[in-house]
């Protein structure tokens, strides 16, 4: 199944138009996890979630980043 990450903020936006496929729901968002841990790093994200969006355009998680 294919994953979009976005990164959704009050001030900025970066949406994921290619995606990434993953076996199952729990490895997307456990690499959706991963990339709030990366951005968080250097402080110019805060405040800003990843979205996981499913095929269908259904949310399935939202991390704080």
């Amino acid at each position: 199944m294919r994953y979009f990450f976005h990164v959704i903020g009050a001030d900025q936006s970066i949406v994921d138009d290619d995606g990434t496929d993953f076996p199952s729901t729990e490895l997307a968002i456990g690499y959706g996890t991963r990339v709030a841990v990366e951005l968080g790093g250097d402080g110019e994200y805060d405040g800003c979630h990843v979205v996981i969006i499913g095929e269908g355009q259904k949310e399935l998680a939202r991390i704080p980043i």
